[in-house]
């Protein structure tokens, strides 16, 4: 990550278009056809209102003060949570973000009593957690 400021703070409403095109982005970096891209372009939509949702959390990653990475969270019980998304802007894949925001994730998790988060990982993603990982 070199010397480049990396922050995480919480997602605001107005980025969720924003984090939308990065999502696809992202999923795009990975070679995927442009009809499954199509189909699967309102599951990786966000809107304002899920950003603000009680039984989700969303994380942004910027570098430099510039978005590049995200992640969501989403409440299952008292002690589950589910990893719904994480994306990494596909300039800067490869360079330990998403490592970083897997931790911040599982903090977070931890922050809310989760004692288990759920992993739905795409197939190129790196495996850095067992899909049910005990936080």
């Amino acid at each position: 990550m070199s010397d480049d400021t990396v922050t995480i703070r919480s997602a605001r409403r107005d980025e969720a278009q924003q984090l939308s095109e990065l999502a696809l982005r992202s999923k795009a970096h990975w070679g995927y056809s442009a009809a499954f891209l199509a189909a699967v372009r309102d599951e990786l939509s966000y809107r304002g209102d899920q950003i603000e949702s009680a039984d989700m959390r969303f994380a942004v990653l910027e570098v430099d003060g510039a978005a590049v990475g995200f992640y969501a969270l989403k409440l299952l019980s008292a002690a589950a949570v589910e990893l719904d998304s994480l994306f990494v802007e596909p300039r800067c894949i490869g360079r330990g973000f998403g490592r970083t925001l897997i931790e911040h994730a599982k903090t977070a998790a931890r922050q809310l009593g989760a004692r288990q988060m759920i992993i739905q990982g795409d197939p190129y993603a790196e495996p850095v957690l067992d899909r049910k990982s005990v936080v």
